[in-house]
């Protein structure tokens, strides 16, 4: 095997070994296993896509349509995981997650709205009086989205809290797009 050779299989295994880990996402460290806790029951992992800065980035300039009005502009985030779970049948009821119990280090409650159709939290890391990490979390008897988001989040936040302000867990689960389903 030649030097160019060697170098072509270390480059597709490591791009290789790169994408698995960005479609095996299962959310912040410790939190699948922290919702299971509290339902108590094993969450069915049915998706999950991790983005780092530059997939980001490349993703926003092929897809955004950022304008001054977009809560959630690609232009304003550096990173972005997502992960989908099933509930399966016989779960506590997961609309009663106690965000003290997630286990998610340096996170602060900002949201946590619980109705008929679910619950919903917003759990955020600041810097400098501005958010720049976010997780949100949306539940119901069917499914949890857990939804990470790097980047200047202030704009997203409000208008999350307005929406559900204005809608309850519908309002605020149609203000995070990546996060509905």
């Amino acid at each position: 095997m030649t030097f160019s050779n060697t170098l072509r299989l270390v480059a597709a295994a490591v791009l290789v070994a790169a994408s698995t880990a960005c479609v095996t996402y299962r959310g912040p460290r410790g939190i699948e296993a922290a919702i299971e806790d509290q339902i108590g029951a094993d969450l069915e992992r049915e998706f999950g896509l991790k983005l780092g800065w530059t997939a980001t980035k490349l993703t926003g300039a092929i897809v955004a349509h950022d304008g001054d009005e977009d809560a959630l502009a690609f232009k304003d985030l550096t990173g972005l995981g997502v992960a989908v779970f099933k509930v399966p049948e016989g779960a506590s009821h997961t609309a009663g997650l106690d965000p003290a119990r997630l286990r998610l280090g340096g996170f602060e409650t900002l949201l946590n709205v619980r109705d008929r159709d679910g619950q919903v939290l917003v759990l955020a890391k600041t810097r400098h009086g501005s958010i720049h990490e976010v997780v949100f979390l949306s539940c119901d008897d069917e499914e949890v989205v857990v939804a990470r988001l790097r980047g200047d989040l202030n704009k997203l936040v409000e208008h999350v809290t307005q929406a559900a302000d204005e809608d309850g867990v519908r309002g605020a689960r149609r203000a995070v797009p990546v996060a509905s389903r």
